[in-house]
């Protein structure tokens, strides 16, 4: 019965100098103590600070000895704790080895978040057009330095047509190159139909704005002319002719005198 008196006196001893048991409880819930100053805590006889499971030993013993070590005796520490105090203990000082001046150590350049932004080169205009950039018309090529992402806009000349394949407004990619742009093509007619009992002097396939010229044969007179045709139709750059003259029989002149009896 005595030694359990002795016993239950002696945790009764165990206590903090400074603060609450709630305070220490909330210093230490979280698995390790926050902002504790070892002054802060010292234990009874046979008793050691108390502290959460998995404590540090490194912790443990600081927080141990702590109490009995005056500032003059604090040992720089190359891990220094924050303390009740809001201040650090006294960590280690840096100074240069065997004598040697301290060297600055340079940082590399840090990537950039976004590529650089490249430039292409001009844009040359098709044969038979020309190509926009920024509300200029450049004949034969674009200035230097047309950054990516931007884009020019091709057009052709007059009886000439966008190809097929390309693009009309071809962009200059982050490669340095340029978009596959179109290409101007002739615009072409059929061969023109002659008349009935007339001719066209040329029967190939024709360029836009070229005329045919359409001739009526021996004893055959040309109409139409009146209603807007012509006897040289003009190829449009619809790909169409407009109205040509049509060939009709000539009248037979009219006998000014009489036959005899």
């Amino acid at each position: 019965l005595e030694s359990l008196r002795s016993a239950v006196k002696s945790k009764l001893k165990t206590r903090m100098v400074r603060g609450e048991r709630e305070r220490a409880r909330e210093l230490v819930k979280t698995g390790g103590i926050i902002q504790a100053d070892p002054k802060d805590f010292e234990g009874g006889r046979g008793y050691d600070v108390f502290g959460p499971p998995g404590m540090p030993e490194e912790i443990r013993k600081r927080i141990r000895g702590g109490a009995k070590r005056t500032k003059s005796e604090v040992t720089p520490l190359k891990h220094p704790m924050c303390m009740d105090n809001r201040q650090f203990e006294t960590g280690i000082t840096c100074k240069p080895v065997n004598g040697q001046p301290s060297t600055t150590v340079s940082v590399p350049a840090q990537p950039r978040d976004y590529p650089a932004v490249v430039q292409c080169a001009p844009y040359v205009a098709p044969k038979h057009g020309s190509v926009w950039y920024k509300g200029k018309q450049y004949d034969v090529a674009t200035k230097t330095g047309v950054p990516e992402r931007d884009h020019v806009t091709i057009a052709c000349d007059d009886y000439y047509r966008l190809s097929d394949r390309g693009s009309t407004w071809p962009e200059c990619l982050h490669s340095g190159q340029w978009d596959n742009g179109k290409t101007c093509e002739p615009i072409m007619c059929p061969p023109y139909v002659a008349p009935a009992h007339g001719w066209v002097d040329v029967r190939t396939p024709v360029h836009a704005g070229t005329r045919v010229t359409i001739t009526c044969d021996a004893f055959f007179g040309v109409f139409g002319l009146n209603a807007g045709a012509s006897c040289t139709p003009l190829c449009k750059e619809d790909g169409t002719y407009e109205k040509g003259c049509i060939c009709v029989p000539r009248p037979c002149p009219k006998r000014t005198k009489s036959l005899p009896p």
